[in-house]
């Protein structure tokens, strides 16, 4: 499939898709799904990326944690807003106890998606129920994504550690380092969450 994708031959790879369904000897699970939903939003096809994640639902019988963080991303990809929150509603309710690379690929998914107060929210959950994160961490992680970090989403990260009381004294530091600028009250705030 991806070698068919990588070289843009879409129909070649439903053609393989539909092999694979006739066939019986490959069994298409969840995986399968995945990988045509991605190779769809590579090809701008999101509404049939949207047709296919679906499907991925329904193979998802076992409630596997992995299908669940693919088919966030992918409809962050797509930009479906709607359907990230609402796998993200099913994810918490098949794993009560969320992990902490749940909430990571939340936050990701919903700043690439420009959902700033819903990324700060999710990470405020994040940050008041479990106590061994490391923020470190996710800086790594979401710079490998996404690129340097921006100031909007600095200063989100600063208002929901002065929310949830956290101290973080590397703050500073990674906001020199990564020459960012905050307004006026993310310093002020500043002051109280970089307290050693």
């Amino acid at each position: 499939m991806r070698a068919l994708a990588a070289v843009n031959d879409i129909s070649g790879v439903e053609r393989v898709v539909d092999e694979m369904k006739r066939d019986g000897r490959v069994a298409s699970d969840w995986t399968t799904y995945s990988n045509l939903a991605s190779i769809y939003v590579d090809a701008g096809m999101p509404e049939k990326a949207e047709n296919v994640l679906s499907e991925l639902e329904k193979k998802n019988s076992h409630r596997d944690l992995s299908a669940f963080q693919f088919l966030i991303t992918l409809y962050g990809r797509t930009g479906n807003l709607l359907e990230v929150h609402r796998v993200w509603r099913s994810l918490r309710l098949a794993f009560p106890k969320t992990a902490n690379i749940s909430y990571l690929n939340m936050v990701q998914v919903l700043v690439n998606l420009k959902d700033l107060p819903g990324a700060e929210k999710c990470f405020r959950e994040w940050a008041s129920r479990c106590s061994t994160y490391d923020i470190r961490r996710f800086y790594r992680d979401f710079e490998e994504g996404y690129g340097s970090l921006r100031a909007e989403v600095f200063e989100s990260l600063i208002r929901t550690y002065a929310a949830a009381g956290k101290k973080t004294p590397a703050m500073r530091h990674r906001l020199k380092m990564e020459n960012v600028e905050v307004s006026e009250a993310s310093k002020k705030l500043l002051e109280v969450i970089c307290v050693e």
